[in-house]
């Protein structure tokens, strides 16, 4: 476990080192600790996985989910327009790789468990009701990209409730406390996003919030493979 934990504690100081260069701009300085908070929570998986030596489908598909959410890191740090603030092609990109991602741990999740129509049905609800209780606000405006968005809230709402049904079938233990709280970060990493990108005044603390909440999400998740 040594190894797994002093991955851990160099995670923890490149998030924060990312989050001192977010607020603190110097070169390129911030892409570069995004990226690299983004390989550490890969790593973490990698060394999870073969300390436990569990499910390689369910290791294979988390792998491959975090490293297209390493991509959609990199091109989520290009994604504005520095002539007039606005979203460019790189947003887009970084929105397609991570739906991929949860698409992804949607197999994996799945794999472990269970998978049935129902279950699109409740996440296209709950996606309804998160984009609905957005668009009400009228500080929010998705311009062009409110049927990007609606797609992808569809896709991560199912991500989350799949781990809510992993939670329900092996009950309450470590795996599934991670698994959950994870899932859980991670949209609420992206409802705090949308306050970032879709608001014409967003608040600055709501970076540091995306970012904490972001790559812990993905730490913990990454960390299943300790279990499954």
């Amino acid at each position: 476990m040594l190894a797994y934990y002093i991955n851990l504690i160099l995670f923890f100081i490149s998030l924060f080192t990312l989050i001192y260069f977010t607020y603190k701009p110097k070169k390129n300085y911030a892409f570069i600790f995004k990226t690299i908070t983004s390989i550490l929570f890969i790593s973490a998986g990698l060394i999870s996985y073969i300390k436990s030596s569990g499910d390689y489908y369910y290791f294979a598909l988390l792998i491959i989910g975090l490293f297209f959410s390493l991509f959609g890191d990199m091109f989520l740090a290009l994604k504005v327009n520095h002539d007039d603030g606005s979203l460019n092609k790189y947003f887009l990109y970084g929105l397609v790789s991570f739906s991929l991602t949860h698409v992804l741990y949607v197999l994996a999740f799945s794999h472990l468990g269970s998978f049935n129509i129902l279950d699109l049905i409740v996440a296209l609800i709950l996606a309804f009701i998160a984009i609905s209780i957005l668009k009400s606000n009228n500080n929010i405006d998705f311009k062009d990209m409110f049927l990007p968005a609606s797609m992808y809230a569809f896709i991560i709402c199912l991500m989350t409730f799949e781990s809510i049904k992993l939670l329900l079938l092996f009950n309450l233990n470590t795996a599934t406390c991670l698994l959950l709280i994870g899932a859980l970060l991670f949209i609420l990493s992206d409802l705090v996003l949308s306050f970032i990108l879709f608001n014409s005044n967003p608040k600055k603390f709501l970076s540091a919030i995306n970012l904490i909440t972001y790559y812990t999400g993905q730490i913990l998740i990454a960390s299943t493979l300790l279990f499954f």
